[in-house]
C-alpha cells in the first residue's frame, strides 16, 4: 500500500462516525430496522479511528457495539441497546484531548 493511502487516526473522525451511528440507531428504532446494521458498522469505524491513539476509548465503542449486536439477539427491533452516546462521545473527546471538551 502506498503512503498516500494511509492517513492518520483521528479523534475527531471517531466522533463523526459515533454521531452517525446515534442517528441510524434512531431511524432503526423508528421503523427502519436494517439501519442499526449500518450504526453498528459506523460504530466500529469509530473504533478503528483511535485504536493506535485511544486504545481504551477503542474498546470502549467497541463494549459498546457488541451489546447493540446482542440486543438483537431476541429478535426485536424496538428493544435494541442504546448507547449512551453523551458520555461515549465525551469520553473520546477528552481522550482525545480535544480543547473544546477540556
Amino acid at each position: 500500500m502506498s503512503d498516500s493511502m494511509v492517513r492518520d487516526q483521528c479523534t475527531r473522525c471517531a466522533i463523526k462516525h459515533l454521531a452517525q451511528a446515534r442517528v441510524l440507531l434512531n431511524e432503526a428504532r423508528n421503523g427502519y430496522p436494517w439501519h442499526v446494521w449500518y450504526a453498528m458498522g459506523h460504530m466500529a469505524e469509530a473504533e478503528d479511528e483511535v485504536i493506535g491513539i485511544q486504545p481504551k476509548d477503542a474498546w470502549m465503542i467497541r463494549e459498546e457495539r457488541v451489546k447493540v449486536q446482542t440486543s438483537l439477539e431476541d429478535g426485536s427491533w424496538e428493544e435494541v441497546y442504546v448507547p449512551n452516546w453523551h458520555a461515549l462521545t465525551e469520553r473520546v473527546a477528552r481522550g482525545g484531548l480535544l480543547p473544546e471538551v477540556q
